[in-house]
């Protein structure tokens, strides 16, 4: 039993750090105008990481639900950040 929900655990291990990394910015106070600026794409470093070592847990779907969670706390047009993270995970990959 244990064993099952470390597996659940690890499987998910990709998309809830490219999700922690999407939502970072909110914690750190949020996109305002002192802090946008400095802030790059955090997740694009989680989707490379992920897609270089785990290509197969960190799948095209999750980079564009990730992208829509990113395009919901940057106030972007919807499909845009997926459109980025999709593309930057075919290069990758």
């Amino acid at each position: 039993r244990k064993r099952k929900w470390a597996m659940t655990l690890w499987h998910g291990m990709p998309v809830a750090t490219a999700a922690v990394l999407v939502l970072l910015p909110l914690l750190l106070g949020g996109y305002g105008a002192r802090i946008s600026p400095a802030l790059p794409h955090f997740a694009l470093l989680a989707i490379a990481y992920w897609t270089v070592e785990h290509p197969r847990r960190f799948s095209w779907q999750a980079a564009v639900a990730l992208g829509l969670l990113a395009d919901v706390v940057m106030h972007h047009p919807p499909g845009l950040s997926g459109l980025l993270y999709l593309a930057f995970r075919g290069f990758i990959h």
